[in-house]
């Protein structure tokens, strides 16, 4: 999707919700947020001004996304923020983590001296921020999460989980090492990972290090995590720091029993712990079911814009139940083939087995367009339900490459998954058709993606792989596949996981695929969503020109990524999460 643009009047408008302390706290939050996305010298000097606000929650997270943007021109407020003995501690280890992961080499003196502050949280953020500074310049490679976000330290090599757990939990060893294997704990994000993380809340050496963990058990989102997280949410003796980090994991997880616990502690005594309840509360949407009738008949209404009836789809499967995949059946009667196919993997991600019927249908149907059928046949691999296995081995005979491939792929991840306990979650939020492989050798896995001799389902666990080191060597490498001749599906999702990284790096190969009128129309598709996402003006400019293209599937992706980032500018901050 293209990115959305604001006037500086519009910029200046959001500034002074961000600042206004009559507003409640949620509102103002997506006013941040917008801000945070905006990333330029203008909102820099909005955020700056909100440091004067009385609530510490507010100005922890001014701090946060001032590291998050990597403006420079934040360091000099972010330098009297970490110095101003009057400000929170919470408040100065956000400055202080900030200037770390803006990474100019200007801030390592002051990171130097805080490094030696009396309150230990200041002193530790300090030491690993100039440490990470001084990493980065020295191995020239960044420390940024499959997360979007810039983490405090690279991930460790290590894909052993129980040697990672032995150092995340020794004290004896240095803070660097241990957040390192934090990271790469949560990139592995599978059962005995993220319980290893749990242990982390329950070492007593760091309170910094301990918010931390609860931090990224929050971007994991895995109710596993439940049991500690309501540890340190209780416990009144805890750093409010791990605290309100605790109650927004809990908010980011919404199950019924961590919302209860939100709710509960939203009348603690403690007002940081209050104020993190209360935003992920107001925050939080919920509707009720003639809403979601509301938005059902939206997304089956032909004669409202593609985009609008997108954005009905995103809602409902983001709901994610019975009813939400009852309208979503109902739309596959649509002449669309683009809409159709995005249906389809909606209902594959929301992974609710009732879809199973409606996907079953739509695989044998040959009236559908093969990209439609191709992904009914994910969205059951998706599903993962053993009862699919019989119908994918079946259409893994079907004369269409692209049916028979990916049913191939989808049975073979149904078997994956219940031979192995495990899932395919990636750390994207999305579900994906193969787990990712282990090696981290990216010349290794290059190898193995573009040899059309390896197994498709071998190839993309490399693909996978690739995408989650994100590195410039392993997306040059995610490149090559575009031009692997053998397989258009294999193209296809090497095009979607570059749309996930969003790298102008990649900018070139999806070129190449989007311009070439003899390629599969999904293969098209699929790389000008990947340009819109990247969002340069180069990419932009692709997608601005094939939305005139003969091709109804590449014109209307085009058309509907640049429909719906006007219609989020016309929304402004109200739409920002």
């Amino acid at each position: 999707m293209a990115e959305v643009e604001y006037t500086p009047e519009q910029i200046d408008e959001i500034g002074e919700k961000l600042n206004d302390g009559k507003l409640p706290l949620a509102a103002r939050f997506r006013a941040l947020f917008v801000l945070r996305n905006v990333k330029d010298d203008k909102s820099v000097q909005w955020i700056g001004k909100a440091f004067s606000d009385p609530s510490a929650l507010l100005k922890h997270e001014l701090a946060y996304c001032l590291g998050q943007m990597q403006n420079s021109t934040a360091i000099p407020v972010l330098n009297e923020v970490l110095a101003d003995t009057k400000q929170e501690p919470m408040v100065r280890h956000e400055a202080g983590e900030a200037l770390g992961a803006i990474g100019d080499k200007s801030s390592i003196e002051i990171l130097k001296k805080y490094a030696q502050d009396l309150l230990p949280e200041i002193a530790e953020t300090c030491e690993l921020a100039y440490q990470r500074i001084e990493w980065i310049h020295s191995k020239g490679e960044h420390t940024n999460s499959p997360y979007d976000s810039v983490d405090p330290t690279p991930s460790h090599t290590s894909e052993d989980v129980a040697e990672l757990k032995k150092i995340l939990v020794d004290p004896s060893q240095p803070l660097f090492e241990r957040y390192k294997t934090m990271f790469k704990l949560r990139n592995i994000n599978n059962e005995e990972a993220i319980l290893a993380l749990g242990q982390g809340l329950h070492c007593p050496d760091s309170a910094l290090f301990r918010h931390e963990v609860a931090y990224v058990l929050g971007q994991i989102q895995s109710p596993l995590s439940i049991p500690d997280l309501a540890v340190g949410l209780k416990n009144p003796a805890e750093n409010c720091m791990v605290r309100h980090e605790c109650a927004e994991a809990l908010g980011a997880i919404a199950t019924p029993e961590s919302e209860a616990l939100v709710h509960e502690y939203a009348k603690d005594i403690d007002e940081v712990v209050r104020e993190s309840c209360e935003v992920a509360i107001d925050m939080k949407v919920e509707y009720t079911p003639q809403q979601i009738d509301e938005i059902g008949e939206k997304l089956n209404d032909g004669k409202l814009p593609l985009a609008a009836r997108f954005r009905a789809l995103f809602v409902l499967r983001n709901v994610k139940d019975d009813k939400s995949v009852q309208w979503i059946g109902k739309a596959f009667s649509d002449p669309s083939a683009l809409l159709k196919h995005e249906l389809a993997y909606c209902l594959g991600q929301m992974q609710n087995s009732t879809a199973i019927p409606v996907l079953n249908e739509v695989l044998a149907d040959t009236k559908q367009e093969p990209m439609v059928r191709h992904e009914a046949g994910e969205a059951l691999g998706a599903i993962g339900d053993k009862s699919s296995i019989e119908i994918l081995k079946k259409y893994a005979q079907d004369p269409l490459p692209e049916i028979a491939e990916t049913c191939e792929l989808a049975y073979q991840r149904i078997e994956w998954i219940h031979s192995k306990g495990e899932h395919t979650n990636s750390p994207y939020d999305s579900v994906d058709p193969t787990p990712s492989h282990t090696s981290e050798d990216v010349a290794e896995l290059k190898k193995i993606l573009v040899d059309p001799n390896q197994p498709l389902f071998e190839r993309y666990k490399t693909m996978f792989k690739l995408r989650n080191i994100n590195n410039e060597e392993a997306i040059l490498a995610l490149g090559q596949g575009l031009h692997c001749p053998d397989s258009a599906l294999f193209r296809h999702e090497v095009a979607y996981v570059l749309g996930q990284i969003q790298s102008p790096l990649s900018i070139p190969d999806l070129a190449v695929g989007l311009k070439n009128p003899a390629e599969n129309c999904m293969v098209r598709h699929e790389c000008a969503e990947a340009l819109g996402a990247i969002a340069t003006p180069e990419s932009e400019a692709l997608v601005h020109e094939y939305a005139k293209d003969i091709d109804e599937v590449v014109r209307e992706s085009c058309e509907v990524a640049i429909d719906m980032s006007e219609y989020e500018k016309s929304g402004a901050f109200e739409y920002a999460a």
